[in-house]
């Protein structure tokens, strides 16, 4: 991301709802980067707290010129 003529916005969003947390409760966020394509990456987070993974979400994100708006890899 030192490239100041590209961006990474958002293209996709996915979540999965495995538990409920209830408010209150100490919970963590791991992140990864779960896949690196030529113009895209996906991250990863997975919300647990001891009882286990409560949800887990993934964003696509996708590699465009600034100026353009148009997919670079």
């Amino acid at each position: 991301f030192e490239n100041p003529e590209t961006a990474a916005p958002i293209r996709k969003a996915e979540a999965n709802f495995l538990r409920p947390l209830e408010p209150g409760t100490p919970a963590q966020a791991r992140v990864s980067i779960d896949k690196i394509g030529e113009s895209s990456f996906v991250t990863k987070y997975i919300f647990e707290s001891q009882a286990g993974p409560h949800f887990e979400v993934a964003l696509v994100h996708a590699f465009v010129s600034v100026k353009t708006r148009q997919k670079v890899a």
